[in-house]
């Protein structure tokens, strides 16, 4: 989903971390084998890092305003449109 405002990627973004942290608890259970449970921890530690750092991928202009493509929405750096990185589980 695109977003329009800086404020609602921040949102749906601090959402995404509220529900993904759970997984990072020491006593989370999981019914994944060991190796497999490492790699589930990697993967959904670097998601939440593309998470908290998509505020600071949003492209601004001169003025320090973020800039919007034709449609309306925010886009990162490259001019692509900036959406939140996929769940991992």
């Amino acid at each position: 989903m695109p977003y329009t405002t800086v404020a609602a990627l921040r949102t749906a973004r601090n959402t995404r971390l509220q529900e993904s942290d759970f997984c990072m608890l020491p006593d989370h259970k999981s019914t994944l084998p060991e190796d497999q449970r490492l790699a589930e921890i990697t993967a959904i530690g670097m998601y939440r890092q593309d998470l908290r750092e998509l505020p600071a991928m949003v492209k601004v202009d001169g003025n320090g305003d973020a800039v919007l493509n034709s449609d309306g929405n925010l886009q990162n750096i490259i001019d692509a449109v900036i959406e939140l990185p996929a769940k991992p589980y």
